[in-house]
């Protein structure tokens, strides 16, 4: 069920989805990842391929912002040109 919701929303909105519920005796509302998701933390646990950094930044408003940089190593013909 949940997958065929998620396959719904499109791929993109995958990001602002989040399962929870309500403990009654806690009123705690507690964080529920599903193996449809990619991860349930915003920098995935383990060993990322190669070419993947994270850095947080503030932004204007003094935000933090989380920030996935990636790299890929493309032929080239061992010169530097310059754009015009």
């Amino acid at each position: 069920m949940v997958k065929e919701q998620l396959k719904r929303i499109g791929v993109m909105e995958f990001y602002d989805v989040n399962f929870s519920y309500i403990d009654r005796d806690t009123q705690e509302e507690i964080f529920v990842g599903v193996p449809e998701q990619a991860s349930t933390t915003l920098i995935p646990v383990g060993t990322e391929k190669p070419g993947f950094v994270y850095t947080v930044q503030r932004d204007a408003r003094e935000r933090l912002s989380l920030f996935k940089l990636e790299s890929q190593c493309m032929a080239g013909n061992g010169r530097l040109e310059k754009p015009a």
